[in-house]
């Protein structure tokens, strides 16, 4: 039970990036801001610098770009980013694909970021690679994408890439109030509704506080054959709250509250032939003898610190992440069709599970402040996370996924699981000459695992408990030179390596 696995992905691109070029990439199909890149500001190399300045591969999503698709969810702007898909099997359960790196598993292989807070699980104990947030994007100030690894600044599970929610912070200068309302419709379904509202508020010169929060219905368009018409219908509410403290021009201190919570009563997926995909029961229909309903539930906790002092800034932001899902799957395809058979009517087995993750992390960074000859960032990163993850499967359930009175318990599973990482970073920009540029990075990671895995019940064969454990240090790099003719034109090439943590083996 102690094998330990990573996965390491070296990626070299060469590219070019031109002011037109960007500004063509700024239309909201292309998923950026209408803004030429000369105004485009980025934090992607945890600095902030103008986009033609980075030698990578990043698109931003502005407000107005978002505005102008009416995005409610990341359906609705994710896939219109280059090289990027995603996968929803229903609300709540969404996978993210970068440059087509998708293991199929259950490790995450695109980090997710909101400020300076990485949110979703490290480990491939957890479900991370299913369940990445899908954050509601009013109030934003942008977000980033940054394609290929980036196991250098940003660490585990940056394999593909980063999704980076950028929010608004509070401000000091006036009152701002925005609001907006929606509905939507879909074909062979129903309508959809929503509403949202923002306010800024100075309490003093020093002071100032920020809440919005929004409320959606997501219409729904599958029919049930045995429950009836649109039974995938989706709710999201939630919102955020946070305040701004700046008692010096130097100092500044910002915490913040987000919670969104996700509540979807079907799937998304119609019945269809495994071998042709087309469908068995009719255009978006399926057979689901046990209700699928999904809950998940997102909260962040985050406090960030800046001290500016003068040659150099120091930031420190303390994080505690949470996510709560309960999911029921219709398992009667594999249990039910005996049941039926003895009692001579339709009975639903269903598989109940539930999820609870916490995790808590402490970034520490040092940076160079100004342009100079050689800008540089060092830093200390620590994750602790634990995970629960339950099902149990019975012998009859009710059409909830309930269960039924004397036919409960068939299997209970459980899988306790632990993670623990530490890891230092360093990345450096040599400006050599106002044509040529040279950047280099280095982290090295150790993180540790152990894993409880229980069961019991008539097919677990008794009450039993396996226990795993692993560990394993990484280094990974980059390098990115590149070469600017003139303001708006920069050519640049760009190695780095990424990974995903590995960990013990369990029993499936």
């Amino acid at each position: 039970m102690s094998l330990v696995s990573y996965r390491a992905l070296l990626a070299a691109s060469c590219a070019v990036s031109f002011a037109a070029q960007a500004q063509a990439q700024t239309s909201p199909e292309a998923g950026s801001s209408g803004a030429n890149s000369q105004q485009i500001v980025v934090t992607a190399q945890k600095r902030e610098e103008r986009l033609l300045d980075v030698p990578q591969s990043v698109s931003v999503i502005s407000p107005e770009s978002l505005q102008a698709v009416h995005a409610d969810r990341i359906a609705d702007y994710f896939t219109r980013i280059p090289s990027a898909t995603f996968v929803e099997a229903q609300a709540g359960q969404t996978r993210l694909v970068l440059r087509g790196i998708n293991t199929g598993g259950v490790g995450a292989s695109v980090a997710t970021y909101v400020d300076e807070t990485p949110y979703g699980s490290s480990t491939a104990l957890a479900n991370g690679a299913v369940l990445a947030p899908d954050i509601d994007p009013f109030d934003l100030q942008r977000v980033e994408v940054l394609r290929g690894p980036q196991g250098t600044l940003y660490g585990a599970n940056s394999l593909g890439g980063l999704v980076k929610y950028v929010t608004v912070q509070p401000q000091t200068d006036a009152l701002h109030f925005a609001a907006e309302a929606g509905f939507e419709s879909v074909s062979q379904g129903n309508t959809g509704y929503s509403g949202r509202a923002a306010l800024n508020l100075p309490v003093a010169s020093t002071v100032a506080i920020r809440v919005s929060g929004f409320y959606r219905t997501d219409p729904a368009f599958i029919d049930d054959v045995l429950k009836g018409s649109d039974v995938n219908d989706a709710e999201t509410y939630g919102g955020r709250a946070s305040i701004l403290l700046q008692p010096t021009e130097n100092f500044t201190l910002r915490g913040s509250i987000f919670v969104e919570n996700l509540f979807s009563n079907g799937s998304n997926n119609f019945d269809g032939d495994p071998v042709t995909l087309a469908p068995t029961l009719g255009e978006l229909k399926t057979r689901r003898v046990v209700s699928e309903p999904n809950r998940v539930k997102y909260r962040i906790y985050n406090i960030t610190g800046e001290f500016d002092m003068g040659a150099v800034s120091l930031l420190s932001s303390s994080s505690l992440g949470t996510l709560d899902e309960r999911l029921v799957s219709d398992a009667s395809g594999v249990y039910g069709a005996l049941l039926t058979s003895i009692f001579e009517t339709p009975l639903g087995v269903a598989i109940v599970g539930h999820l609870e993750q916490r995790r808590f992390t402490q970034e520490l960074r040092l940076a160079s402040s100004g342009k100079q000859m050689f800008e540089w960032t060092i830093g200390g990163y620590y994750s602790e996370e634990r995970n629960q993850l339950d099902q149990r499967l019975d012998a009859v359930s009710d059409p909830d996924g309930g269960a039924v009175p004397g036919f409960d318990g068939l299997q209970f599973v459980g899988l306790g699981s632990r993670y623990k990482e530490l890891a230092g970073f360093a990345s450096g920009t040599f400006h050599f000459s106002p044509m040529f540029d040279l950047t280099l990075g280095g982290r090295y990671s150790d993180n540790r695992q152990t894993v409880v895995q229980t069961g019991s019940g008539p097919l677990a064969g008794g009450d039993s408990s396996v226990s795993g454990a692993s560990s394993e240090d990484v280094f990974t790099y980059s390098i990115a030179p590149s070469f600017k003719p003139n303001e708006n034109t920069t050519f640049y090439a760009r190695v780095a390596k990424g990974y995903r943590p590995g960990g013990p083996n369990i029993i499936p």
